[in-house]
């Protein structure tokens, strides 16, 4: 029989932007991953817990019975099953959307998450990442727009305005595997404290890759936009700067095109 070389992960949302992330980088450290369920199932030997699994945070996602039950009655039930294996750690994924002053069903249901994973007695850490972006993120963020407006022309309506405080998703991630193995605290905020508007990500891309975008400015605020939407705590280890997370993004997409070419 094979010596194990690292702990047993359960891994919620693994198919996810976050989620794959983090099994790649599990799997790299050899740890043995293993797939959550939408029934909150933790298997008897589970050592670590990373809960990444959510619905509600596109503007499309409407279904507020559907929000609940991802963010809040299915992982009471994956809490209530942590209950009895006794898992070394649990790292619930939250959003950093609940600090704002006007909560959307989505953040909304993470605030009762959170409220309901601080009465169970178990080793349990909640993150609250800004914007964590990268390879492979949501087609329908704004990054992945602007790369696709850049590139190929698409037309892209954008909101100058609205901040954001974004996180590479590798360095991310490696937060992630660092609370797992100590956790300290109930609650820690993931963010670079740097703010940047839609429209500094828009001319840092097209400084990135040499191309203007195809865009149309307009006034698609919502009441929940904030200006002031940054970490505001000490300073965490981020590694990547934006612009050197942008150009990591810049060279896939023309790694995939030149390989889409040859294949032509």
């Amino acid at each position: 029989m094979s010596e194990k070389q690292g702990l047993k992960c359960l891994v919620t949302g693994a198919h996810g932007f976050l989620g794959s992330h983090l099994v790649q980088r599990l799997e790299q450290l050899k740890y043995e991953v293993i797939p959550g369920d939408r029934e909150g199932t933790v298997p008897d030997d589970i050592e670590i817990v990373f809960d990444n699994a959510a619905y509600g945070n596109l503007f499309t996602h409407e279904d507020i019975d559907r929000i609940l039950e991802a963010n809040y009655y299915r992982v009471k039930k994956l809490l209530d099953n942590c209950k009895k294996v006794k898992p070394k750690a649990i790292v619930l994924t939250s959003t950093s959307s609940v600090n704002l002053p006007v909560q959307t069903v989505y953040s909304a249901s993470k605030v009762l998450m959170e409220e309901l994973a601080q009465r169970y007695d178990l080793p349990i850490v909640i993150v609250r990442p800004h914007k964590p972006y990268g390879i492979g993120d949501d087609p329908a963020h704004l990054i992945p727009k602007v790369f696709g407006s850049c590139l190929k022309g698409e037309i892209l309506e954008i909101d100058p305005s609205p901040v954001h405080d974004y996180v590479y998703i590798e360095d991310y991630i490696n937060i992630l595997i660092v609370l797992a193995k100590n956790v300290k605290q109930d609650i820690v905020e993931i963010g670079s404290g740097k703010p940047t508007s839609n429209i500094e990500i828009l001319a840092r891309i097209e400084r990135i890759t040499g191309y203007k975008a195809n865009y149309i400015l307009s006034d698609k605020s919502r009441n929940y936009d904030s200006l002031d939407w940054y970490y505001k705590g000490d300073s965490l280890y981020l590694p990547t700067d934006l612009d050197t997370g942008l150009k990591k993004i810049y060279e896939h997409y023309k790694q995939g095109l030149k390989e889409k070419n040859n294949y032509n």
